[in-house]
């Protein structure tokens, strides 16, 4: 998932010697996140598992929300969940498994996508820069689409409604003003952002570019522009113009 964080595994990151509750207890003071793997295995042997999410469930409700973190339970087997935490008030993300592995970690990765991102400072961040896009859009079709338009009636013709269009012509054709006519139908739709990428964003780099739409890293991009359609109904697309000119 690209996650940039440091993700701690007690099993893994304690070394011998160590005075183990210490180094969880540390460990859940720095985090965001408790990702609760509820097995039945787990529900057989639940007494550390139990003290551990106690912990947990006190630093949800610190009065300093930088401090406060969130559990997102994966339930594995039917129930576990509930008896680990003692209650089922809280969503819970369905898995299957496969013995001791994820029979479908795509799907997985899907859920807790959502969940990491649902009100989260990177959603945040990436509608507040996804408005700026919208306005910047508006301004790049009131420049480039004239009145009246050659193409008025005919433009849709050459844009099909396909995931990815390229308008390949020689300089001076039109090519821009038909992308603007399909950008104006576009900004009238809720929740879709038209985004024009200009040189200068270019510049900065993708990883920068990526960062700035919420996504962690250039990596992290494709999940993250699907998550936001997924499951929050937030279509994003990009309109790269003039590069005949380049």
């Amino acid at each position: 998932m690209g996650f940039a964080g440091e993700v701690f595994i007690d099993r893994h990151r304690i070394p011998g010697g160590t005075k183990w509750l210490a180094e969880i207890e540390d460990a859940l003071d720095q985090a965001q996140y408790v990702l609760l793997l509820a097995t039945e295995e787990a529900v057989r042997r639940p007494e550390w598992v139990k003290r551990e999410l106690a912990a947990a469930q006190a630093r949800e409700t610190l009065a300093d929300p930088e401090k406060q973190l969130k559990i997102i339970p994966i339930e594995f087997d039917e129930g576990a969940s509930t008896v680990l935490l003692g209650d089922n008030s809280r969503q819970r993300i369905k898995a299957m498994r496969d013995g001791d592995s994820c029979a479908d970690p795509e799907k997985l990765e899907q859920h807790l996508r959502a969940a990491l991102l649902h009100r989260s400072p990177r959603l945040a961040r990436a509608l507040i820069n996804l408005e700026e896009h919208r306005k910047d859009a508006q301004a790049w079709v009131d420049d480039n689409l004239p009145s009246p338009s050659f193409w008025e009636n005919i433009w849709d013709g050459f844009i099909s409604g396909a995931q990815a269009v390229a308008i390949v012509a020689p300089g001076g054709r039109g090519k821009t003003v038909i992308a603007a006519h399909y950008v104006d139908r576009v900004l009238r739709r809720q929740k879709t952002y038209p985004v024009v990428v200009r040189p200068e964003v270019l510049d900065q780099g993708i990883d920068a570019f990526a960062h700035h739409l919420g996504a962690l890293d250039a990596a992290d991009f494709p999940g993250h522009m699907t998550a936001l359609q997924n499951d929050f109904g937030i279509r994003v697309f990009f309109i790269v113009d003039g590069l005949d000119q380049a």
